[in-house]
Order: C-alpha cells, then structure tokens, then sequence
C-alpha cells in the first residue's frame, strides 16, 4: 500500500505503541537503571540508619547478660554471709572457732601443740653467702660491670641464674 493511501493517523498510532527499538530500549532501560538505583541507596539507607541501633541492642543485651550475673553472683554471696551470720550468733560456734584458729584454752586445761618432724621449720636462706664487706655498695656495683667484661672463669661461681 502506498503512503498516500493510508491513513495518517494509524500510521503514528503503530509508532507510538511499537516504538523504534532504540528509543525503547535506551529509555525503557535507562528508566529501570535509575528506578534500581534509587531503590538501592533506599535499601543502603535503611540498612546504615538500622545498623546502629542494631548494634547498640547487641551491646546493651550483653551488658545486662553480666549485670544478671553479677547480680546473681551478688546474691549468693549475700545468702552466704546470712548464713554465717546466723552461725556467728551461736556462742558455741564462736568458741569452737576461738579456739581452732586463735589455739585459745579454757582455765585448767593443757595445751599441746605437735610439731611435725618433716615440716620442722628451716631457717631462711640468706641472699648470697659472702660475708658482708666494708666495700660501699656503688663501688661493689661498679666492680660488677667490670667483671662482666671478662670471660667465665673454669670454676663458676654459684649464684642466682
């Protein structure tokens, strides 16, 4: 059909509704390229805005996980010093203690203590075993520094390693 014979009309209208591939292509994509985009930085923005408060309630539940410990542990301890405290007012409970730990006595009676043979006390070990100089203490340093220079003699002195 020539041109002259269609109508003008239906001809623009198969235009409009078919396009030219370019310009449908390249704004169609153009169109869902942007469209992505913003729906990106919008989805980027609600994550960063949600991320520290996030983080802040993490933090926050471990804090309060050690403060329920540590209240509890509290607690206990609490608990504990009632029950001594309770013992603590028995006067029987007090003199078994006096005289375990004190080694007190009641008048008129003995006491013994045993000292056991394998744990007889020794006396303490001195620092070094040279007898004390009348060298002054800065000068017996300096002599130290000097010594250290030379080479270890065959015989070594005993000493701290």
């Amino acid at each position: 059909m020539p041109a002259s014979s269609r109508p003008a009309g239906r001809d623009d209208s198969r235009r409009r509704r078919q396009g030219s591939p370019e310009r449908t292509t390249g704004s169609a994509s153009t169109g869902l390229t942007i469209r992505a985009a913003v729906l990106g930085l919008v989805v980027v923005g609600v994550l960063v805005s949600a991320a520290l408060p996030g983080r802040q309630l993490l933090t926050q539940r471990g804090d309060l996980a050690e403060a329920d410990a540590a209240r509890s542990a509290a607690q206990q301890r609490v608990t504990g010093l009632e029950q001594e405290l309770v013992r603590l007012s028995d006067p029987t409970y007090v003199a078994g203690l006096a005289r375990s730990r004190l080694h007190f006595v009641r008048p008129g009676e003995t006491t013994y203590q045993v000292i056991n043979p394998e744990k007889a006390p020794v006396a303490p070990e001195t620092a070094s075993t040279a007898p004390p100089s009348d060298v002054p203490w800065y000068t017996q340093l300096w002599d130290t520094t000097t010594v250290a220079d030379q080479p270890p003699s065959s015989d070594p002195a005993p000493g701290p390693r």
